[in-house]
Order: structure tokens, then C-alpha cells, then sequence
């Protein structure tokens, strides 16, 4: 387990190593075009946090494309081991999103819910992330390795879709939405049934992506292909 747990610490370092540069200018470029301050750097931070927060999940796919998981199921350790250092690395990344994400809401809340964020509710809010991002990319690489490549490349254009669809949809059925939720959250229990929601996602996100993965790296077999050089070190 523990030499799982390495590789995956491994393969992260090698991404932010080969993303860190661009990253930076990308956030110097959304800070320049929202006009800097409060406004740019809230977006910047909001994009940075995507970027890197759903990597164990874009991992799972490059894992395919590249040999990567050729090598994992050609390890002799029991599947359900491979999961755990998988699901392991999902919660462990998860601050990557969580903490870019909660200084946006920071940043955000004197305008939106005009007052800022104490000191509490800041870590109210990086729990609650890190827990809904943690489950959501145990669900992504658990059918990542799953289903077939193939199978899978809809899943983007359609998640879009049906997020826009269901904004509209919502303000067409209920326009004093906007309204309503924000004096729900001001509300004293609001905290409370959303820190159970978030944990509520991330037990049903990880059971889910247990078994996904588990039912993946089971049925996988591995090709001929060529070991990436980030795990080839781990096969001596």
C-alpha cells in the first residue's frame, strides 16, 4: 500500500512540475481580461481550481491512453488494494480544488451575500468542498477505468448540456430563486445540512468509485504496451 501511495504522490509531482508555468500564465491572462482585483482574481483562482482539482479523475484516463494501467493490473496485489491507494490519492488531492476554490468564495461573498466570510464559515466551506470534490473524483475515475474510452467521450458534452439546461429550467419554474437561496444560507441550520449533504456525497461517491474501480482493474488486461517513464521504476 504504501508503495502504491508513493507512485501516486510520483505521478502528481511530475504533473504539477509540467503544469505549474502554464498555469501561471493562464491565471495571469483570466486576471488581465476580468479586469484584475476581486473580479479577476476570483476567476483565476476559480479556474486554477478546476484545473488541478479533478486530476486523480483526468489521471484515470490518461492511466489508459499511456500504458499506465497495463502496469497497475499487472502488479500482483489484490484489486481492492489498488482502489484504496486510488481513492486514497482522491481525497488527498482534493485541497487543490478546495483551497482555490474556498479563497474565491472569499472573495465573493461581500458582493453576493454582502458580508464576508468569518474565519468559521472559511473552514465550513473548505471542508464541505474537499469532501463533494474527493467523492466526485472517485465517481469520475471509477468509470474512467470502468467503461470503455470510447463509451465515455459524450459524458463531458452531455454533463454541460444538462447543467445549463437545468439552470435555465430553474429560473423559468422558480425565478426568485436566486433570491430564496441566498436567505436560506444565511439561515442558522443551513451549515449544518450542507456539511451532511457534502458527506452524504462523498460515502455514496466512494462506494460508487470502490466499485467502479474495483470491477475495472478486475476485468482490465493488460497490452505490450510500452511502461510510461514515471512508473517504469516501480516494476524492478
Amino acid at each position: 500500500m504504501s508503495t502504491l501511495l508513493r507512485l501516486e504522490a510520483r505521478r502528481a509531482q511530475a504533473h504539477l512540475r509540467k503544469t505549474a508555468l502554464g498555469t501561471l500564465l493562464f491565471m495571469g491572462v483570466m486576471f488581465a481580461i476580468f479586469g484584475g482585483r476581486r473580479d479577476g482574481s476570483g476567476m483565476a483562482l476559480a479556474l486554477i481550481g478546476f484545473i488541478y482539482g479533478m486530476v486523480p479523475g483526468m489521471r484515470s484516463l490518461m492511466d489508459k491512453l499511456d500504458g499506465s494501467l497495463d502496469f497497475l493490473t499487472s502488479l500482483p496485489v489484490d484489486p481492492w488494494r489498488l482502489v484504496a491507494a486510488h481513492l486514497t490519492a482522491c481525497v488527498a488531492w482534493a485541497p487543490a480544488a478546495a483551497l482555490p476554490w474556498t479563497a474565491a468564495a472569499m472573495l465573493a461573498a461581500p458582493t453576493v451575500l454582502e458580508v464576508p466570510l468569518g474565519p468559521v464559515a472559511c473552514a465550513g466551506v473548505l471542508l464541505v468542498l474537499w469532501l463533494a470534490v474527493a467523492g466526485l473524483n472517485a465517481v469520475v475515475s471509477g468509470a474512467l477505468v470502468r467503461f470503455p474510452v470510447e463509451t465515455l467521450g459524450w459524458l463531458p458534452m452531455i454533463a454541460l448540456l444538462a447543467l445549463a439546461g437545468l439552470g435555465q429550467l430553474l429560473d423559468y419554474i422558480w425565478p426568485e430563486a436566486d433570491a430564496i437561496s441566498l436567505d436560506w444560507i444565511s439561515s442558522p441550520w443551513a451549515p449544518l445540512l450542507i456539511f451532511g449533504a457534502a458527506v452524504l456525497f462523498l460515502s455514496s461517491g466512494l462506494a460508487l468509485g470502490a466499485l467502479l474501480l474495483h470491477s475495472g482493474y478486475r476485468r482490465f488486461r493488460p497490452s505490450t504496451v510500452t511502461l510510461p517513464s514515471r512508473v517504469a521504476g516501480f516494476s524492478n
